[in-house]
């Protein structure tokens, strides 16, 4: 309790500077784990088993791009990008702008997963937890306008996946993040 009472601060230019709570929870979590590793050969008890993890009360900040940033990059993908995979760029990067999900969560969607009747996608989050998303006229016709180049293209392919790679594979998290 005293070293994470001892975490509140830091001394940066010879001024205490506030650690965020979100530090000094990881600090205690990484503690944790650390003595119950030693727990039972080394140490017979997880001294901070018996300690309350700090609570987090600020919010980290978030930075999200204007407008007018991700018309830049949906442009730039429109002047780059190979033909065949324009719609498919498109569609990850405006899937991944209007519901905010994980690179992990876009790989893993379905075609199946789409309820083009309803305009829902259904996600598997962190933990195999499923739920849907509602999306747009304009996110539905780019899908729409990917699955017809994938049909195209990629049509020798029978993968369920929505997004493929230039082989034919399920994209990979590596590769959405190469493309950003």
């Amino acid at each position: 309790n005293r070293y994470i009472s001892f975490l509140r601060t830091k001394v940066v230019n010879e001024k205490n500077k506030r650690i965020s709570d979100s530090y000094k929870t990881g600090s205690w979590s990484a503690l944790n784990s650390f003595f119950q590793f030693l727990v039972p050969e080394y140490i017979q008890n997880n001294p901070v088993a018996h300690t309350n993890r700090p609570k987090m009360k600020d919010n980290p900040d978030v930075t999200y791009l204007t407008e007018e940033e991700i018309a830049l990059v949906l442009n730039n993908v429109r002047k780059k990008a190979n033909v065949r995979m324009v719609n498919r760029d498109l569609c990850i990067l405006k899937i991944g702008f209007a519901v905010g999900l994980r690179v992990s969560e876009i790989v893993q969607i379905d075609i199946d997963d789409i309820d083009f009747k309803n305009n829902k996608i259904k996600i598997t989050g962190k933990g195999d937890r499923s739920y849907y998303v509602f999306i747009g006229d304009r996110l539905k016709q780019q899908i729409l306008l990917w699955l017809e180049d994938k049909q195209k293209y990629f049509s020798h392919i029978e993968s369920n996946a929505l997004f493929v790679s230039q082989e034919g594979n399920r994209i990979s998290p590596r590769s959405i993040k190469d493309l950003l």
